[in-house]
């Protein structure tokens, strides 16, 4: 009985021990590399807003990649890409963005930061920010701006 006893209790302490050293590899506080999943290969189009210097209306248009963003503004121009990108799930369907202006980006430290709200599979939020020297993010509400998939 108490062979029956010691065996029992040391097999209880042993799968506890084993199943509390298996833990998640994956953390919602740390980033994650690419974009999720939801915004992965798809368009976006803001409404048309209307242009004083152009006199005419134009969208911007959004395309996510796997790990890159090309934002095309409402006026004529270059596309801003953004490479290298990495996210960090902030809660209630928000996503922070973070990546590179240029792909040598890296090797000069110039950062850059988004942030995503989804409000539907066919709806998003998308803000551009500002990173402070100290990693501080604020939201450039001028860029804030609501698009509609494609």
């Amino acid at each position: 009985m108490k062979k029956l006893v010691l065996v029992t209790l040391s097999l209880i302490v042993g799968l506890v021990g084993g199943l509390s050293a298996v833990g998640n590899t994956a953390s919602a506080s740390s980033l994650q590399r690419g974009l999720p999943r939801a915004l992965r290969n798809s368009k976006w189009q803001s409404k048309s807003r209307y242009i004083k210097g152009l006199h005419e209306y134009r969208s911007a248009t959004l395309v996510f990649h796997k790990m890159s963003i090309v934002h095309y503004g409402p006026q004529k121009g270059e596309p801003v890409d953004i490479y290298g990108l990495s996210y960090k799930y902030a809660g209630h369907h928000i996503y922070e963005l973070h990546g590179h202006l240029e792909k040598q980006a890296v090797a000069l430290g110039l950062h850059w930061a988004g942030e995503v709200k989804i409000y539907s599979s066919h709806k998003i939020n998308y803000a551009d920010c500002n990173i402070t020297e100290d990693g501080q993010i604020f939201t450039n509400n001028l860029a804030n701006t609501v698009y509609n998939r494609k």
